[in-house]
C-alpha cells in the first residue's frame, strides 16, 4: 500500500523523467532547426560570392518610406487619433525627413494607426488603391 510519501516521490519522478524527455526532444528540434538556417545562410553566402556582380539590392515594400515627399492618401492612412502626426525636418535617420508620430490615444487596429498598404506581395485583385 502507497502512503502519500510515496505517491508524492512517485509523482516527482514521473514529473523530472517528463521534464528531461520533453527536455531532449525540444533540445533536438531546436538544433535541426538551426542547423537548416546555416545551411541556408552558407548557400546564400556561396551564390553571392560565385556572382560577383549580382545586384543585392532588397526591394523598397514601403512607398515613401523615407518621408521626403508629403503624407497621401494613397500612401499613408493616418487616423483620427494620429491628426498632430506628419512630416519633420528636425530629426532624420538618413535623407532629410522622417514622420513625427503624435498619437491623443493609444490603438491597436488599423483604425487607430498610421499606415499603409504591402502591395508587392498582394494579389493583383485585392491590391490597393495606393498601389502602383
Amino acid at each position: 500500500m502507497l502512503n502519500w510519501r510515496s505517491f508524492l516521490a512517485l509523482v516527482a519522478i514521473v514529473i523530472v523523467s517528463a521534464t528531461i524527455f520533453y527536455s531532449q526532444y525540444l533540445s533536438g528540434k531546436i538544433a535541426a532547426d538551426e542547423r537548416q538556417k546555416v545551411a541556408l545562410w552558407v548557400s546564400a553566402s556561396k551564390a553571392i560570392l560565385s556572382n560577383p556582380g549580382m545586384d543585392l539590392t532588397l526591394p523598397n515594400l514601403i512607398r515613401n518610406g523615407d518621408f521626403e515627399l508629403p503624407l497621401t492618401t494613397n500612401d499613408w492612412t493616418i487616423s483620427a487619433n494620429h491628426a498632430g502626426s506628419g512630416i519633420t525636418t528636425g530629426l532624420s535617420q538618413s535623407g532629410a525627413a522622417s514622420l513625427h508620430v503624435t498619437a491623443s490615444s493609444g490603438g491597436t487596429t488599423l483604425a487607430s494607426s498610421i499606415w499603409q498598404a504591402a502591395c508587392p506581395g498582394q494579389r493583383a485583385a485585392s491590391r490597393h488603391p495606393g498601389c502602383r
